[in-house]
């Protein structure tokens, strides 16, 4: 709202609301570094100076502003958690696919709840997701809320191998229900839980191996990276968010190793980024409101690796009708292109249209120049 309050186009709107986002992970987590990194990586996908500048100011005036003002506390602390030995890296490939599986799970059980959820009546949507907070709240309250008392129960695993099973799978479910019905609440720290559990349950088995209790915490810490690399696509931010969290850069090869093993997992099972998924709903359930008179416009969107437009020449690409291509920012270079232009991954497309919408272009080039 603030944003499309002060911009003067919607390409500031867009860099406001990137700025948002970053604030919310940084002040949350008390992980800046995550914050600007996400706003990078997963809200736009690319590097950009501008982005880079908009997340930097509001991740850490968000991060000091919660500590120093509100005496906000972060949601998530661990406390000293050993170094993973080396001979016990083996255990990261099981690791990573396990959780990986944990978080492939949860994208698809999300978008699937919430398609059961649109064939009820609005009204009792969240009478549903009520019934089940009820028994959950009786018998099992750490599976409500966010999921941050289940990752302190993870990093122990004091509870043992059956309880936090039953936690791991009540938690699943309740958070697929409650957010499918549309009640308010987010799935970002929920993913981090049921990974954490994830990473909880493999390093209990891996004890019957010889694996010391000490480091069932390493264990939850890249379980956790690994289903929210798999679910939301971002393993640069869930590595810097676990360093972040546990202080140390000690676990940085484990957390690593997992996540990349789990993102691999990801795109052979061809799953969509959760949010990415989510935004698309979101655009075709309001398409008929979203307002639409303006025609015409520029964007600047990049070129990803493996888009269908990388590494062509200008005229091989079949464009949408109205597109040109009326600049390409290469480094510091700025090109005035012709057909014989070779578009190179990771240069910066200036498209301007006369007969398309803001939204109708950005969904277009998206589909040309993102590798989806």
């Amino acid at each position: 709202a603030l944003a499309k309050k002060i911009s003067k186009n919607k390409l500031e709107e867009n860099y406001l609301m990137t700025g948002g986002a970053a604030a919310g992970l940084s002040a949350a987590f008390n992980a800046p570094l995550s914050g600007i990194v996400f706003a990078l990586e997963e809200v736009h996908r690319s590097f950009s100076g501008l982005i880079l500048i908009t997340a930097t100011a509001a991740a850490l005036t968000a991060d000091m502003v919660s500590k120093y003002f509100f005496g906000l506390k972060p949601v998530l602390s661990f406390t000293a958690t050993p170094q993973l030995p080396k001979n016990l890296y083996i255990w990261l490939l099981p690791l990573g696919i396990f959780s990986g599986i944990i978080g492939v799970l949860m994208n698809k059980a999300l978008l699937k709840f919430q398609t059961a959820y649109n064939k009820l009546p609005w009204f009792i949507r969240p009478c549903i997701a009520l019934l089940i907070a009820l028994p959950c709240g009786l018998f099992l309250p750490q599976v409500l809320g966010g999921g941050s008392n289940l990752i302190e129960l993870a990093e122990t695993a004091d509870s043992g191998f059956t309880v936090l099973l039953v936690y791991l799978g009540v938690k699943f479910l309740f958070t697929c229900t409650s957010f499918g019905s549309g009640t308010p609440g987010g799935i970002f720290l929920p993913i981090l839980s049921v990974g954490a559990l994830s990473g909880s349950l493999l390093g209990l088995a891996a004890m019957h191996f010889g694996l010391e209790s000490c480091y069932i915490a390493d264990f939850a810490v890249c379980g956790m990276a690994a289903a929210l690399t798999s679910s939301v696509k971002a393993p640069i931010t869930s590595i810097l968010l676990t360093a972040e969290m546990t202080g140390s850069l000690v676990h940085l090869t484990p957390v690593a190793a997992c996540s990349f093993i789990a993102l691999f997992l990801s795109d052979i099972l061809k799953v969509a980024p959760i949010y990415e998924a989510l935004l698309e709903r979101i655009i075709e359930k309001n398409r008929n409101y979203i307002k639409n008179d303006k025609l015409g416009g520029f964007i600047e969107i990049p070129a990803e690796f493996g888009s269908s437009v990388s590494g062509k020449c200008i005229s091989e690409v079949k464009w949408p009708r109205g597109v040109l291509i009326v600049g390409i920012r290469r480094g510091d270079k700025y090109i005035v292109p012709n057909g014989n232009t070779q578009i190179n991954p990771g240069d910066y497309l200036i498209v301007m249209s006369s007969e398309s919408t803001y939204n109708d272009i950005s969904t277009n080039m998206r589909n040309l120049c993102h590798n989806n």
